[in-house]
């Protein structure tokens, strides 16, 4: 079943004949997916085009045109594009700006396993010198099972999670 065309917008000020693109709008994100540039093959992916387009007309009406309507395609054959010649350098931007914040989520993902393996280590140190430590009654026996046995569990929970975060987000 072929999937209905996705309404694309553009913002046009008439009393600049001017206009920016907008493109679809996409509910996950609760906003437009911005201007395109043909250079890097992407959309700006930000509102940061849009707030300049308003704020470069304040005070005007403005309006928001649909595709497949006469008045978007006249808009796009008689009006100026909004900031053009800077729509590359925006996309640039925002990918750079992507790009950045993968790499802090990696940076977060690999700090959290560091976290996790230091724990490991340090669980199974403490589980070492309760083994080692000599009971001296039935007692202190049970206290000191007790205890290995709960370290033993949260190595293995400890383990888990790794296991878990490895599978998520990679090794």
């Amino acid at each position: 079943m072929a999937q209905p065309l996705k309404t694309e917008y553009l913002m046009f000020c008439p009393s600049c004949v001017e206009y920016t693109l907008l493109h679809d709008f996409d509910p996950k994100v609760g906003r437009f997916r911005g201007e395109y540039s043909l250079l890097h093959n992407a959309f700006t992916e930000s509102d940061e085009l849009l707030c300049r387009f308003l704020l470069a007309h304040t005070g005007h009406l403005v309006r928001l045109t649909p595709n497949r309507t006469d008045d978007y395609g006249r808009i796009l054959r008689t009006a100026r594009r909004f900031a053009e010649a800077d729509i590359d350098k925006y996309v640039e931007a925002s990918l750079a700006q992507k790009q950045a914040a993968e790499q802090e989520k990696r940076g977060d993902h690999n700090l959290g396993k560091l976290q996790l393996a230091i724990l490991i280590q340090y669980l199974e140190q403490e589980q070492e010198e309760v083994r080692r430590t000599p009971a001296h009654s039935a007692s202190e026996h049970q206290v000191l099972l007790g205890q290995e046995l709960g370290l033993r569990r949260s190595i293995a929970i400890a383990r888990r999670l790794v296991t878990h975060f490895e599978r998520t987000y990679g090794p």
